[in-house]
């Protein structure tokens, strides 16, 4: 099963959907740092969903675009988020012109490319304007709670999809014309649930919640990279 068809299978089970508590996104945005970001500023939320990222950076006064392959989860966002412009395309040819964009915000996406990360990285780079900045959100690779719901309990996931070290994302974009990334861990990161659609895997879902809750807190990063 494709990435696209995956979402859309999730669209038409779950509806639109929230990964994190409220409270967890606002952690996440202010770890990242784009809270120190100019308001107005233009942001494309690559790999949007059915928009929760977008509906908060929206809220912060950014001007919003989410982009996502899977063009039921862009029907969704739509019909429920009236203050950003949603469109369906596929983040490695987007249809957006050249330097369109002051930040692209990418929260839990590469991990569902990792083999693809470069290819992530010049796209990315042609949208932005000069100058422009490209935040991350993803999962830890070096931490047990990664270890666990990435390989030994991997159930209902994208093909290929993995916990990212920050130093393979950071070798991938350097060389795609960005400079140094800044980055920094997340811990305890409470998670809602992600794309499980079998009973099995909700009820993996459900023990991860448990688990990350009260032993075995999730570990994500967070970081920025400037365009060259």
């Amino acid at each position: 099963m494709d990435d696209k068809e995956f979402f859309n299978g999730l669209a038409r089970t779950r509806g639109a959907y929230k990964v994190y508590p409220d409270r967890e996104y606002s952690r996440i945005f202010a770890a990242s740092g784009i809270t120190a970001e100019a308001k107005g500023l233009s942001v494309l939320d690559a790999g949007c969903g059915s928009g929760a990222f977008s509906g908060f950076l929206a809220g912060m006064g950014f001007a919003v675009t989410g982009l996502d392959i899977s063009d039921e989860m862009i029907a969704l966002a739509k019909a429920n988020i009236t203050n950003v412009r949603f469109l369906a395309g596929d983040i490695f040819r987007a249809p957006l012109p050249e330097s369109s964009f002051d930040i692209v915000f990418c929260g839990g996406v590469l991990h569902h490319v990792p083999g693809r990360l470069r290819e992530c990285a010049l796209e990315f780079r042609r949208v932005l304007k000069p100058g422009g900045r490209v935040y991350f959100f993803e999962p830890y690779a070096f931490s047990l709670n990664s270890l666990l719901w990435y390989k030994l309990l991997s159930l209902d996931r994208t093909s290929g999809e993995a916990a990212l070290a920050p130093e393979k994302v950071a070798a991938e974009f350097t060389a795609a014309g960005f400079g140094k990334m800044s980055w920094s861990r997340v811990d305890g990161i409470e998670h809602l649930h992600g794309g499980e659609a079998s009973l099995t895997g909700r009820s993996v879902a459900a023990l991860r919640g448990f688990v990350s809750r009260h032993l075995i807190p999730n570990t994500y990063f967070t970081g920025h990279m400037d365009k060259l």
